[in-house]
């Protein structure tokens, strides 16, 4: 039972991490290999499944060689595991150079199908695409089912893009409301102007009144 737990905890070990050993170059390798993996259920790459198939198992065993060297076991020669790195690093590209390909193609031909399962796939750089994919998404939403990746990639611009409106209406309530309080202040000001001169022009008139009365006094006196 004992050794069951240990071999279980070293299998989740394996799934769980990559080794450290030239890690700069196995990271993307192990990685990537879920993605590749995925390919297989496509049926635009079935003539690829033998080589699909190959690739991962020999992923599985460099990974696992990866661990034995990092672990001390001088069984597994270094300078092989980093011979045999650059070569799945190759046929990662290789298998990379397929997907867009295909990618670019399925929305050439409006292949909903296949521009979904590339996506959804891993195997599409979404960072690099995105514009393409959601506007080739825009053009086709009504034909096409979200899943996976896509629908995040969509659920997440849908949210940003009602982040901006709210921001933009919030922005143009409170340029309102700036103009109606510059409006009322404006107003203000004009009454006060009015309210000014009226009271100069009471008081010019007093002035005017004062004088004639003045002059009437003179010319009786």
């Amino acid at each position: 039972m004992k050794k069951m737990i240990i071999i279980s905890l070293f299998a989740t070990l394996l799934l769980a991490q990559n080794p450290r050993v030239y890690s700069s170059l196995g990271d993307g390798i192990y990685d990537n290999a879920p993605s590749i993996e995925k390919l297989k259920e496509i049926k635009e790459f079935s003539e690829f499944e033998d080589k699909i198939a190959t690739h991962i198992k020999e992923v599985e065993k460099t990974k696992k060689d990866g661990f034995a060297i990092e672990s001390g076991d001088s069984g597994v020669d270094k300078r092989e595991y980093l011979r045999k790195l650059r070569e799945l690093s190759k046929q990662d590209s290789y298998f990379a150079r397929i997907s867009q390909k295909k990618f670019k193609e399925s929305m050439k031909q409006n292949n909903h199908e296949l521009f979904t399962e590339l996506v959804n796939s891993g195997m599409i750089d979404t960072k690099k695409y995105k514009k393409k994919i959601l506007d080739y998404y825009d053009l086709n939403k009504d034909e096409i089912v979200l899943s996976g990746e896509l629908k995040m990639l969509v659920e997440s611009e849908r949210s940003k893009q009602k982040s901006k409106a709210d921001l933009k209406k919030s922005v143009k309530k409170q340029d309102k409301a700036s103009q109606r309080i510059e409006h009322i202040k404006k107003r203000d000001k004009e009454k006060e102007q009015e309210r000014e001169e009226m009271l100069e022009e009471e008081l010019l008139q007093k002035k005017r009144e004062i004088r004639e009365y003045q002059k009437k006094e003179l010319i009786n006196h």
